[in-house]
């Protein structure tokens, strides 16, 4: 099956019907309002540059015969040639790490003499070509007195690989791993690394010749929790627990278990997708936002039960009898962002991660935000499981950038608030799927010649920015006080509902309005109620406060 595009009409097409077509060749299911339109175009040329990876089909082969020789697979067997019929990837690592979660496309090959469903005995057969490869490694490794094997073992190779194939060559088809270390097998090992080894294999369009890349990556073993917070990435970290978040709102995990297994019930594979209703989209979502809330507390009490609180008190807050000298000086000397309490409750290096959990939760994957319909949640869904990490942080939280009437044109990147919304400002957004052009009430007033100017020149900005992205983002100019500005107001997180000390320590730029200025800003949200989208400090100490409902949650870590 190829990609699908439907045509987007006044009623839902059951978009989730349609991708359940397109899965078996990895397609994609996207929505327009017209086949004419740009976006279109732009979507469907990048469908065209992927391919179905196969062999070519060689009628010996399908007959159980040996293949014509020299066409340069290397295959003589018939489950070898159906097992190059996609694009295949290994992955390997240290024996003491075992894959947990694997999300995105593609299947995981089960293991050919074993029927289990456990992820860490999916494998796949060895193909031929591999023995080559692996009598090179041992020779490199014999140079270095590392201990060898005259042939691959497969215990060797099953116990420290997971294969996947893929049926579509897609450059964007990304798959994210979660790893768990076995602490009785490294004890063994006692090694000071982590090593990985990622294979792609597949075929060319022309289904003539397997072409091969290999990456090989070598990690430190942080040996305490310091190390490991420093070493993390902060932006991988949103996108793992965000895409798991995602996936648990479409999965088999939330039938009841008392079904499984029962004569005459065909029982259901681990991660199948449920095509479901509406009202039960709306309480797996539910579902999901409570296991993120979990699993955020999870984190906040394993930090403050581990006593770095203390640890940080020390290394960074200033002594009793330096303190008064600390305040003397800050006016004429730079000193460091003092300590909130939030800092003690969550790392303070996974604060911006923790940021965009927030946003994730409030947004349309998983919250009630800015929503056309089911089928763009669904649509969406489908495409932040397997879109790259730098697609998937842009569909978690927008980008935002201020112009500011009468200065510089100079894009200064601003947080994604509420509060950003000044009235002598534009503010240009991009959200992956969307990118916005917003005009503040007072730089739309009868004579300013700049406005025009401006707004072409954000377009030009956007448009550079998302050039070769798919699918094609929409643009909306939009101004103050048009009904269609909420597009933009509701994927911003309302930082109005914190105390004023709260938001000016986030978004300092604040200081520069004046009183009635400050009182006008938030005066525009005058009615926002904090129970049905609470401001990001509000939703975090609801959650990780002492009294937080997540202690006696049912909600389940992402994590496990």
């Amino acid at each position: 099956l190829t990609p699908l595009f439907v045509q987007k009409g006044s009623h839902l097409l059951g978009i989730q019907a349609y991708q359940s077509l397109v899965k078996p060749s990895d397609g994609y299911v996207l929505s327009f309002p017209t086949f004419t339109s740009p976006n279109y175009t732009s979507d469907i040329q990048h469908v065209l540059q992927t391919y179905m990876s196969r062999t070519q089909n060689y009628p010996e082969l399908q007959r159980g015969y040996a293949k014509p020789k020299n066409d340069g697979l290397g295959l003589n067997q018939k489950s070898d040639f159906n097992y190059l019929n996609g694009v295949i990837v290994d992955v390997r690592m240290s024996s003491f790490l075992s894959p947990t979660h694997v999300i995105g496309p593609g299947t995981i090959l089960q293991n050919e003499d074993t029927t289990t469903t456990n992820i860490s005995s999916q494998k796949g057969p060895i193909l031929p070509n591999e023995q080559t490869i692996f009598a090179q490694c041992t020779a490199l490794a014999s140079t270095h007195n590392e201990p060898t094997y005259t042939k691959p073992f497969k215990s060797l190779v099953y116990d420290t690989r997971t294969r996947i194939m893929l049926r579509r060559n897609d450059v964007k088809s990304t798959l994210s791993f979660m790893i768990q270390m076995m602490h009785d097998e490294y004890k063994k090992k006692n090694s000071k690394y982590a090593f990985f080894q990622f294979i792609i294999r597949h075929v060319n369009e022309q289904g003539t010749i397997i072409q091969t890349k290999v990456h090989t990556h070598r990690l430190p073993i942080a040996l305490t929790l310091d190390d490991f917070i420093n070493g993390c990435q902060e932006d991988v970290i949103p996108v793992l627990l965000g895409r798991e978040a995602v996936y648990r709102c479409g999965m088999s995990r939330f039938m009841d278990s008392q079904d499984k297994g029962k004569e005459g019930k065909e029982e259901e594979e681990e991660g199948d997708i449920i095509y479901c209703s509406k009202e039960d989209d709306e309480l797996f979502s539910m579902d999901a936002r409570n296991d993120l809330d979990v699993t955020v507390y999870n984190i906040s009490n394993a930090y403050r039960t581990l006593g770095l609180q203390t640890e940080l008190s020390k290394t960074i807050l200033p002594s009793t009898e330096d303190e008064e000298s600390n305040i003397k000086n800050a006016s004429t000397t730079e000193q460091e962002q003092p300590l909130s309490a939030l800092d003690f409750a969550f790392p303070p290096e996974l604060s911006d991660a923790l940021r965009l959990l927030h946003h994730l939760r409030r947004g349309p994957m998983l919250g009630s935000g800015p929503l056309q319909s089911f089928d763009d949640r669904a649509i969406q869904r489908n495409l932040f499981l397997r879109l790259p990490l730098k697609d998937c942080i842009g569909m978690m939280a927008p980008f935002l950038w201020g112009l500011m009437i009468g200065g510089n044109f100079e894009f200064m990147p601003i947080p994604p608030e509420t509060l950003a919304l000044w009235d002598n400002s534009i503010i240009v957004a991009d959200d992956y799927r969307n990118l916005f052009v917003w005009s503040g009430r007072s730089t739309v007033s009868a004579g300013n010649p700049q406005h025009e100017i401006m707004i072409r020149s954000c377009e030009q900005f956007l448009m550079e920015r998302s050039k070769n992205r798919f699918p094609m983002p929409q643009l909306h100019i939009l101004r103050e006080g048009e009904s269609m500005s909420r597009r933009l107001t509701s994927r911003l997180a309302p930082s109005h509902g914190d105390s004023p000390e709260q938001q000016l320590a986030r978004f300092p730029a604040l200081g520069t309005l004046s009183e009635q200025e400050l009182i006008a800003l938030r005066y525009k949200f005058r009615f926002y109620d904090p129970s049905s989208d609470p401001s990001f400090r509000d939703w975090f100490w609801s959650v990780a406060g002492t009294t937080s409902k997540s202690r006696k949650s049912t909600g389940v870590s992402l994590c496990d």
